[in-house]
């Protein structure tokens, strides 16, 4: 009896011998559909703990600025200084951050590794969480929280970020390694939120105390490393 292998059935074939591949490596089977084109662009980076977001784009994780770009000055903001005469009793909020980090999300194959030369991909079907923490006050609310991070460093926030990924972060273990890792998560802001009321003087004045954030962004990130 003759039998012919359709398309699919020949694509089944290849995905299960290559799961069962990775599985006898002591790698997990997290693979997405690589022939979808939205997927992500495969990484070939090779920088030991390097992160990459859901476009392919690099991210880097560094200490927050102090001045320039992302950051608001709570002596010039917000009114006019020009003429030392302002409403009075202006309020608004300043955000300070004082770490990013890239935390690894939970649940089912939220991580994924193999040996030198093979293709990672986390598959975008499986849901993930990063959970993270606000102390709210009595002037400074969540939602005065979350604004304040978005107005100061442009960055989307939220208590919990969970949900599934819109591309697969797919990464190429380099040829330097014998094993690597790829991951999925979010990066992780930690810093104060402080309410400041303006005076008729146009100052400034911080009045009460000071919330404090440890949230993902509303977007997922990808890490790879080596592991060995």
């Amino acid at each position: 009896m003759n039998w012919t292998l359709g398309g699919n059935m020949k694509k089944l074939i290849a995905v299960s011998m290559l799961t069962a591949a990775l599985i006898g490596m002591g790698g997990t089977a997290a693979y997405a559909d690589t022939t979808d084109p939205t997927d992500t662009p495969v990484s070939t980076d090779t920088t030991d703990g390097a992160v990459f977001s859901e476009t392919g784009e690099p991210q880097t994780i560094e200490d927050s600025p102090t001045t320039g770009s992302g950051w608001t000055s709570p002596v010039t903001y917000p009114g006019d200084t020009t003429n030392s005469q302002c409403e009075g009793g202006v309020t608004f909020y300043r955000a300070n951050n004082a770490t990013t980090t890239f935390t690894p999300a939970t649940g089912k194959d939220s991580s994924v590794t193999g040996n030198s030369g093979v293709t990672l991909t986390i598959s975008r079907s499986t849901s993930f969480a990063v959970t993270g923490t606000f102390s709210s006050t009595t002037g400074v609310t969540l939602q005065a929280g979350v604004a304040a991070v978005k107005q100061d460093y442009g960055w989307s926030v939220a208590v919990n970020k969970t949900g599934t990924s819109s591309s697969s972060g797919a990464w190429k273990v380099p040829s330097s390694y014998k094993i690597g890792r790829l991951s999925i998560g979010a990066l992780k802001h930690r810093g104060t939120i402080q309410q400041y009321v303006q005076n008729r003087a146009c100052k400034n004045v911080a009045t009460g105390k000071s919330a404090s954030y440890n949230m993902p962004e509303n977007g997922w990130s990808f890490q790879h490393s080596k592991v060995s």
